[in-house]
């Protein structure tokens, strides 16, 4: 009898280990499955990103060479869609797209453009008596060597034909004004102590801001009424460089008119591009900024009759 009873003991102590052993691989075995159909979808989902992300820049460059919306034929299963616009600025305020190191300028474009670049004016160009400000900095600059100041220089036209009707530019004159929020240097610089940007402009917060330009009294600009006659601002950036070492800081550059009628045109393209891959969706926006005289212009005048300093 008592044998009998250790038997059936041990034949369930025998039972229990089996169906632990078998809990425990089980478990095991499911928790490599679900693990390789984790990784397995993982992998999937980010060849599809990449592929959806590589399908989006490819519609970039497509439109970037074409100059026009595009809409891809498959390749395998990945797409893109693009589109290009030329969004107009927050009323009369616009920000530059970049931060702008030593040297550099910002152009802000007061006559509309044209797929080849050309200027015109169809009603929209900018008229306007005043520049209200020209920010710059970032938000917490310090005032001391390095903070920057800015050059500005407005280029107009007041010699009919005008430029944007008849494409010669060589009536075109400049008016500039400098500014510096730095009060220690104005004594050798000579130029207008800037104060600080208070409010936002186009959603951004700046350091530093320019106070009231008035283009006539101010830049003696005469034809500030007339559509065409104001082509555009370029604000260059000084300063903001460390000789020592030859670090450049970037700072942004916003700016904001007083207009007259017309507002500020478009500043360029804005072209926005959709890859799609499987189940996987990807973005890409990129804003061209219209052609641009290089800055070198602003201090040398290139003539069929030599060099003009």
């Amino acid at each position: 009898m008592f044998n009998l009873r250790k038997k059936k003991y041990s034949s369930g102590q025998a039972l229990l280990i089996i169906l632990l052993t078998l809990t425990v691989v089980l478990t095991v075995v499911l928790s490599v499955v679900s693990r390789s159909v984790t990784d397995i979808s993982v992998t999937t989902y980010q060849e599809d990103a990449q592929r959806a992300f590589d399908a989006a820049e490819a519609g970039i460059e497509r439109a970037l060479l074409t100059g026009s919306s595009q809409t891809s034929t498959p390749i395998g299963d990945a797409t893109f869609i693009t589109n290009i616009s030329s969004p107009l600025p927050d009323g009369d305020e616009a920000v530059y797209p970049s931060d702008v190191l030593a040297g550099e300028s910002a152009t802000f474009w007061f006559v509309s453009q044209d797929a080849l670049g050309d200027l015109f004016c169809s009603g929209d160009c900018l008229t306007a008596s005043r520049i209200r400000r020209i920010c710059w900095g970032q938000e917490g600059t310090a005032i001391d060597t390095y903070t920057p100041a800015i050059e500005l220089s407005v280029f107009y036209d007041e010699t009919p034909p005008l430029a944007v009707n008849s494409g010669d530019f060589s009536q075109v004159k400049i008016a500039r004004r400098a500014y510096d929020p730095n009060s220690g240097r104005i004594a050798s610089n000579n130029f207008i102590l800037a104060g600080s940007c208070n409010t936002a402009l186009a959603g951004r917060d700046f350091a530093f801001a320019t106070d009231e330009i008035n283009l006539g009294a101010d830049l003696n600009i005469p034809c500030t009424s007339i559509d065409g006659c104001l082509l555009m601002a370029k604000v260059r950036l000084l300063y903001n460089h460390n000789s020592a070492t030859g670090v450049s800081y970037p700072h942004p550059i916003g700016i904001e008119v007083i207009s007259g009628g017309s507002h500020l045109p478009a500043q360029g393209t804005l072209i926005d591009s959709i890859g799609e891959a499987g189940d996987t969706t990807r973005r890409v926006n990129v804003f061209q900024s219209y052609p641009e005289p290089p800055f070198v212009f602003e201090a040398a005048i290139f003539g069929k009759g030599g060099l003009s300093k």
